[in-house]
């Protein structure tokens, strides 16, 4: 697996979470509780692309109850207890990981290494520490794609359209299966056949040829998770194109990236014909 691909998978993504909030954490004091707050508050604005603000509400409450208890109990206790709140709402929004055994494990694993770090590394070379692997973390992440430099860029200086663009990737990371993207895009080009006929028609995505020597089995194959995440991003794309919420200028960028993304992993996207 190349490098690249590998760092956009959604536990790297968990475990820049989880160094943010240590580092946050360390810097002590009333600036430990803004910083911490502020980054608990993102989370939870994720939790309501996906799953809307009545579980908004909920998670956000417990959240903040747990972080209260955090503060008090301080030091390494209050970091587990902070990064269990932080880990809990990125993976109810930010990232799709399923709680199952396997990934409990890493995560509890992501969350004990900087914790001991704080805990054993006397201040302020802990948060040296922490600060640094959160800068290393997130600039790979920005280089392998997992993170899109462009969609920050447009949260700065168009933070309407960049807001859309985010809340459809988040959503998007989260529909799961082939068909159900090909029934949604079908239903929206009959719900609205004037404006598919003005814009762009939707993306089609086809694996490139098997290689020689690999028996067929005669069943259809199922596309990997990376793959129907961007054939999401793509759909969603050319919704928002056909809906006038973003224009033509990022829209070209946005394709642009995704159809790179999917030769990447060895597939092909081509427009469709009708």
């Amino acid at each position: 697996m190349k490098l690249k691909q590998f760092l956009r998978r959604d536990i790297f993504v968990a475990t820049f979470i989880a160094l943010l909030t240590s580092a946050a954490y360390a810097t002590g004091g009333v600036l430990s509780l803004i910083l911490t707050l502020i980054i608990i508050g993102v989370l939870a604005a994720f939790v309501s692309m996906v799953k809307g603000v009545d579980v908004l509400i909920i998670y956000l409450v417990f959240s903040l109850f747990l972080v209260a208890v955090a503060q008090l109990a301080s030091g390494v206790a209050g970091l587990v207890i902070v990064l269990a709140v932080a880990l809990f709402l990125a993976t109810r929004g930010l990232v799709n990981i399923p709680l199952k055994r396997d990934n409990l494990i890493r995560l509890a694993v992501i969350a004990a290494v900087p914790s001991v770090v704080y805990g054993v590394v006397p201040h302020p070379f802990g948060l040296i520490a922490l600060g640094a692997a959160t800068a290393a973390l997130l600039g790979l992440l920005a280089w392998s794609g997992a993170i899109s430099l462009y969609v920050v860029y447009l949260l700065l200086t168009k933070p309407k359209m960049g807001l859309n663009v985010l809340v459809s990737r988040i959503r998007s990371s989260w529909e799961i299966g082939v068909q159900r993207v090909t029934e949604e895009a079908t239903r929206r080009e009959a719900e609205a056949p004037d404006l598919a006929e003005r814009r762009e028609p939707a993306v089609e995505v086809r694996p490139m040829i098997v290689p020689a020597g690999e028996p067929p089995t005669g069943q259809p194959q199922q596309l990997p998770a990376e793959v129907v995440r961007y054939l999401n991003f793509l759909r969603v794309l050319e919704e928002n194109y056909r809906t006038g919420k973003i224009n033509e200028q990022v829209y070209n960028k946005l394709k642009n990236e995704y159809v790179n993304r999917l030769l990447e992993l060895g597939y092909q996207v081509e427009s469709s014909s009708s």
